[in-house]
């Protein structure tokens, strides 16, 4: 049976060198009778072209697929190109996330191929839209491995698409680099296929405890306290839970206050801070996108901030420096900011020149995700160079013994099969990059672009004298 499927492509300015392929929202769905169905679908596929416009096209698509083909290639000079797997959201939930990451794969693969690719042969990126599916990710990895003969596969955005799709390398015993993706569990199931090179979601919640610890008594009460306002969504309640877990473990006082959105008016949580008896020495802010500012700036509205000895904490929308000094003005001043990711303060020479190559089509400053789009790309290109074959099990060992410099920082997974975690060692650390950029930044002018942000932690990365400045007015 043959289904007449017609598909609307809008074709962007952004450039890219994938095989977009399938459409990326699952199976065609069966239909009653032989009569052909004419479904009509819009698809983002973004090329290198002049200007913006809509092209209609025909294609035949069968309702059996073909039988998958053998990948039968050992070695480099057995095959004639290197074809590498990649998942991201591009439509879906997580579009926002997954766009980006699509972005710095592009790049990367770009500059492989432009030096000659691995060892002469060219390196080809099959790309496949999970839509934040979970049962899509599983089968788009599989045909990924078994029909398109990837010798690996890299991205993926969301935690819970990640833990379908382990199962399948498992099975499968093809590596992947897994790119944004925070749970624990991922990597907790010592997987020898599984490695990330996000932070792992204990390592992201300690941070605030750690640099709190280091700030000190910032309102010279004679303790350190914190609170924590979050969103009311299973993700805010678990960031929340293991949050409070890194303040517990550095001695620190807490208190937990969540907000239900949508909603602009945050009055009822402001006028419980208000009340407290003891004056926090910071409010950490859980809530993205505008929601969060416009909490900080009710709250800065009611004396609540650092005019007052509370320092606050915003999350990385903060970053967005037209809008965060639109809506703060200049109490936005000695604002904190958290960043997950390389910033312009301390980034390596290799992320300065992919900054400058994702500028080119997009002037802000690449998300983790595109920075981990790139590496991931990278780091499977370098094992597959030292690996003695293109089998798994090999390219799996060339990967735990990484050691190199890329757009993010150095690379390397200290807890593997030579070194598994041991009694004090947690389970998520296996095959887990541990020198992600865990970053505290801060405004310490009026009216300061992001770029210009002050890193006050952790130490290796700070570029100012203290884990806190006091800006000078």
């Amino acid at each position: 049976m043959h289904v007449l499927l017609r598909i609307s492509l809008l074709i962007s300015l952004v450039p890219v060198a994938f095989e977009l392929v399938g459409c990326g929202a699952g199976e065609t769905p069966p239909v009653a009778t032989p009569t052909p169905v004419v479904i009509v679908q819009t698809v983002e596929v973004p090329v290198k072209v002049e200007s913006t416009r809509i092209v209609e096209q025909q294609v035949i698509v069968t309702a059996t697929p073909s039988p998958p083909t053998p990948c039968h290639a050992r070695t480099l000079s057995e095959t004639n190109e290197i074809v590498i797997g990649a998942l991201a959201p591009l439509s879906g939930r997580s579009a926002t996330g997954g766009l980006p990451m699509q972005a710095g794969i592009t790049i990367a693969v770009d500059k492989l191929n432009s030096e000659g690719g691995i060892q002469g042969k060219p390196v080809r990126i099959v790309t496949y839209d999970t839509a934040s599916n979970p049962e899509i990710g599983a089968q788009r990895a599989s045909q990924l491995i078994t029909q398109d003969c990837a010798v690996g596969v890299i991205g993926i955005y969301d935690s819970d698409v990640a833990q379908t799709v382990k199962e399948v390398l498992h099975t499968q015993k093809i590596p992947g680099i897994f790119v944004d993706t925070y749970h624990d569990e991922i990597t907790a199931s010592l997987y020898p296929e599984v490695f990330r090179i996000a932070p792992g979601m204990t390592m992201f919640a300690q941070m605030a405890g750690k640099w709190l610890h280091a700030v000190g008594d910032y309102n010279g009460d004679g303790q350190i306290s914190a609170v924590i306002v979050a969103e009311d969504s299973p993700y805010g309640i678990k960031q929340t839970e293991q949050t409070v877990q890194g303040l517990v473990d550095q001695g620190i006082q807490h208190s937990e206050l969540l907000v239900d959105l949508p909603t602009n008016d945050f009055s009822s949580v402001i006028a419980r801070i208000v009340d407290m008896d003891v004056i926090p020495d910071a409010i950490l802010i859980r809530v993205s996108g505008e929601s969060g500012l416009l909490l900080q700036q009710q709250l800065l509205q009611n004396g609540v901030g650092p005019k007052k000895e509370t320092l606050i904490v915003a999350s990385q929308s903060a970053l967005d420096d037209k809008l965060f000094w639109q809506i703060m003005g200049e109490d936005g001043l000695s604002t904190v900011v958290l960043r997950v990711g390389p910033w312009s303060g301390t980034i390596s020479e290799e992320g300065k020149r992919f900054v400058e190559r994702y500028g080119q089509f997009n002037p802000q400053w690449p998300t983790n995700a595109a920075f981990g789009g790139y590496d991931a790309v990278r780091l499977l290109g370098d094992a597959i160079l030292r690996s003695t074959t293109l089998q798994g099990e090999d390219l799996v060992i060339a990967l735990e013994n990484t050691e190199i410099m890329l757009a993010s920082g150095r690379y390397n997974f200290p807890v593997r099969q030579s070194n598994p975690p041991e009694q004090n060692t947690p389970t998520y650390l296996w095959h887990q990059w541990q020198n992600v950029p865990l970053l505290f930044l801060q405004y310490t002018e009026i009216n300061q672009p992001s770029s210009a942000m002050a890193v006050i932690w952790p130490d290796e990365y700070r570029t100012s004298e203290g884990p806190i400045v006091i800006p000078t007015q």
